[in-house]
């Protein structure tokens, strides 16, 4: 009799497991497949329980003894993976093998009993693949292409609102001149001394004030803000010429 490690038992769902991904918050399809390993424990029990009566060789290679196997093996792999989804993004399971060994093999209904009833135990699971069913595959292409929309609109929204407050800049420029205006613009260190008397409100800014001043007033030339004409005058008023 083997005692060693059994390895390389495949295993592949018949039919989709259904697996509520808390990621994408729905159940979702998956397709899964692999192999797992055993390894009997319990000599006298494997031969009385497991193994059929009269025959002289018996291996898990045998197709009768490999699909009674694999079948309750599947059965308490649904219950690890499902045990997982909360924790666990479904593209992240091939990584949890350990985890899925330990709770199959805890199983209490299915894998786990087989210690008691068969004398082996598994040992391993290795999970090669995971892939989505056809819906699935659908369900999260909707998903990725609605927070891509998403983010379009929030872009959208946050471009559509440095517009308006471009705008409003640009009117307040326009109707106080760089008075009041310049306060909420350029700041109040500079733009206090801008106001009617653009020679003498320009003589109280410095040479750098005036410089980022007129910075400034070119990122709203740029903007479509200011018409060049617009930009001549306050440009002359800054400069005091």
């Amino acid at each position: 009799m083997n005692l060693r490690e059994i390895r390389d038992i495949k295993f592949g769902t018949r039919g989709p497991l259904v697996y509520n991904d808390a990621f994408y918050g729905t159940d979702l399809e998956v397709l899964a497949f692999g192999a797992f390993s055993v390894q009997v424990t319990n000599p006298e029990i494997f031969i009385r329980n497991f193994v059929p009566a009269n025959v002289s060789y018996y291996s898990f290679d045998d197709e009768k003894a490999k699909e009674q196997v694999v079948s309750e093996f599947i059965q308490s792999f649904i219950v690890a993976v499902n045990s997982l989804s909360a924790e666990y993004r479904i593209s992240q399971l091939p990584g949890q093998a350990q985890k899925v060994s330990e709770v199959v093999a805890n199983d209490t209904t299915n894998a786990g009993t087989w210690p008691e009833r068969f004398g082996f135990k598994v040992v391993r699971v290795g999970i090669e693949n995971i892939e989505f069913s056809q819906d699935s595959k659908a369900l999260v292409n909707q998903y990725s292409q609605n927070k891509m929309n998403v983010k379009a609109f929030e872009d959208v929204s946050q471009q559509a609102a440095n517009i308006a407050a471009q705008q409003k800049i640009a009117q307040g420029v326009q109707e106080n001149g760089l008075g009041d205006g310049a306060g909420m613009i350029f700041g109040m260190n500079y733009a206090g001394g801008l106001g009617n008397n653009a020679e003498a409100k320009s003589q109280s800014l410095s040479m750098d004030e005036q410089i980022e001043t007129l910075k400034k007033l070119k990122e709203l030339l740029d903007a479509g803000i200011l018409t060049q004409e617009e930009f001549d005058k306050k440009k002359s008023e800054v400069m005091g010429i």
